[in-house]
């Protein structure tokens, strides 16, 4: 039975480790890290990483995309983004096997798009703007202090 090496069949992985003293422990963790999916990105991926992974894709139009991606960060959910050619709104790609995950971290985008629309807001009027201009222009100005340097050298 030949082994993969000898098959020509040898992997290389590249690891990115930041620590004080490298040691034979720190080379272990990063390897186990490495090995269960730990250290795999999540967030923020390319259409075709996407559709590698599972080919069933689900999207989702979304304007305001700011606050999604810091919500779906907070989930740990690949996603790809595309913007419409002729308006404001953008697609998310997600895998429709994550589609749980997805819908909590949606739930909580539309919450809180919600909770924005829904709070008070102070309307100031133009009356109010005009005052305020009257009270700056009354208010005496402050004089500028002047510094002036003297280039006396004694020796």
């Amino acid at each position: 039975m030949s082994t993969d090496f000898e098959k020509g069949l040898r992997k290389t992985i590249d690891l990115s480790v930041k620590s004080k003293d490298f040691t034979v422990d720190v080379l272990k963790s990063a390897m186990n890290d490495f090995l269960s999916g730990k250290s795999q990105k999540k967030g923020r991926v390319s259409m075709k990483k996407l559709s590698e992974h599972s080919g069933k894709l689900e999207n989702v139009e979304i304007k305001g995309i700011e606050d999604f991606l810091s919500v779906a960060k907070k989930y740990d959910i690949d996603f790809a983004v595309k913007k419409e050619q002729n308006s404001a709104a953008f697609h998310v790609f997600f895998q429709a096997g994550k589609m749980e995950d997805f819908k909590r971290a949606f739930k909580e985008f539309a919450s809180n798009k919600q909770d924005e629309l829904t709070r008070p807001r102070a309307e100031i009027t133009r009356q109010q703007i005009k005052d305020m201009a009257k009270q700056v222009a009354h208010e005496p100005k402050k004089k500028e202090k002047v510094r002036e340097k003297s280039k006396e050298m004694t020796h």
